[in-house]
This record gives structure tokens, C-alpha cells and sequence, in this order.
């Protein structure tokens, strides 16, 4: 998603640490961006603290699946993204929709001509669908 959208999700919900799946970590109790020896550093000092093994922590968390859909839109879509009325009340709901059992993060890519519907959560074929049905309206309202 880049460190730009994990870093403003994790502000927006007050994490002090975030990440993604590419690797991108943020303590943001250290730095605003992801960093590679910060990371190391980091995890080495837990499982010393903690005086485990590294494999044992890998316990702690649990994986969930992940959706994208990436919805084509020119500049004009990508600049409506921010206001329409209507695709705020569609991820909106598709937030309560997921409740605590997931998460979605909509945002346009940095890069492409693009809009990125994430989500995660416990049921891959309702993510799936939910994820599909955000970027229904995206195409709908910014195609």
C-alpha cells in the first residue's frame, strides 16, 4: 500500500506501529517511514526481552486473507475519490459491514491510474465479495 497510506491509517486509528505485507514496518514512535534496521533491531530486542525464539513469535499473530481489487480511473476519478458522497457511504458501510473481524483501506495508488480496494478479514469469500462491491461503486461514480 505504501508507507504513505500505512502511516495516515495508523494516525487516523492512533497505532504506533503498522506495516504491510510488501515489508513496509513503521514504529512510529521512532519514524514515519518503514526501515529495514529499525525493523531488525526491533524484533531482536523482543525476542531478547521476551528470551524466546524467533519461531515462537510467529504465534502471536494471526494471518488473515487479503483482497485487492484495483478499480482504472483517470485524474478526474482519482480527485472525485476524496469527495463523493457516495463512495465514502460505500466503504462506510462496507466498515461496519467487517466490524472487529476485519479491516478495508481504500486509497488511490501513487502511481498508476488506479484506486485500491483492500480488505482483510476472516472469511475470504465475503471479503471477496464486499471488496467487489466497493469497487462496483468506485467504477459506477469515477470510471
Amino acid at each position: 500500500m505504501g508507507d504513505r497510506y500505512v502511516l495516515e491509517e495508523m494516525q487516523l486509528e492512533g497505532y504506533n506501529f503498522g506495516g504491510e505485507q510488501s515489508g513496509h514496518v513503521i514504529f512510529l514512535d521512532f519514524a514515519t517511514t518503514g526501515d529495514g534496521q529499525l525493523t531488525a533491531a526491533q524484533l531482536l530486542s523482543i525476542v531478547h526481552r521476551r528470551e524466546a525464539r524467533l519461531s515462537s513469535l510467529a504465534t502471536l499473530m494471526t494471518r488473515y486473507p487479503q483482497v485487492i481489487v484495483n478499480v482504472q480511473v483517470g485524474p478526474e476519478g482519482k480527485l472525485h475519490f476524496y469527495t463523493d458522497s457516495e463512495v465514502k457511504d460505500a466503504i462506510e458501510k462496507a466498515k461496519e459491514k467487517l466490524g472487529t473481524s476485519g479491516r478495508i483501506v481504500v486509497r488511490p495508488s501513487g502511481t498508476e491510474p488506479l484506486l485500491r480496494v483492500m480488505i482483510e478479514g476472516e472469511d475470504l469469500e465475503y471479503i471477496n465479495v464486499l471488496a467487489n462491491s466497493v469497487a462496483d461503486v468506485l467504477r459506477e461514480r469515477l470510471a
